[in-house]
């Protein structure tokens, strides 16, 4: 969240959110897939967060803090949210195909940064288990 607020914090401070409207059509096709693409890659996370919030309010009983388990949730969803929100303004002012191929590929890997980080982190706790002589 604290990336998505400086990133929108530049774009306003900046000048540079000023929407540009392509005279190419192969620019305005690129913006649109990759709109749809990356709409495709956050749906199954705000999805699975939306369910996260529902399953919270539907049986508190089970957590121990049931405001911090819907809080995460529901941060999680604001974050995916936000950024697909940031790369609708990046679609809106970027000219070039090239630049706007170069922040839509940043855009995806801050939209997917916690898969990305859960499987370091899992390989990691892999090799520790397959290292350690308990398991050998």
């Amino acid at each position: 969240m604290g990336l998505c607020a400086l990133l929108i914090n530049n774009l306003f401070t900046t000048g540079q959110m000023k929407i540009d409207f392509p005279s190419e059509t192969a620019i305005v096709i690129a913006k649109l897939i990759s709109c749809l693409v990356l709409h495709w890659i956050c749906l199954p996370q705000i999805r699975a967060s939306l369910e996260q919030m529902k399953f919270v309010c539907n049986h508190p009983y089970r957590f121990v803090s049931p405001f911090a388990a819907y809080s995460g949730s529901f941060l999680h969803m604001s974050a995916i949210v936000t950024i697909e929100m940031l790369n609708m303004f990046s679609l809106l002012s970027v000219p070039d195909l090239f630049e706007f191929v170069r922040d839509f590929t940043a855009l995806v890997v801050i939209a997917d940064f916690e898969n990305l980080l859960a499987l370091a982190v899992k390989e990691d706790c892999l090799k520790l288990l397959l290292e350690s002589e308990n398991f050998k």
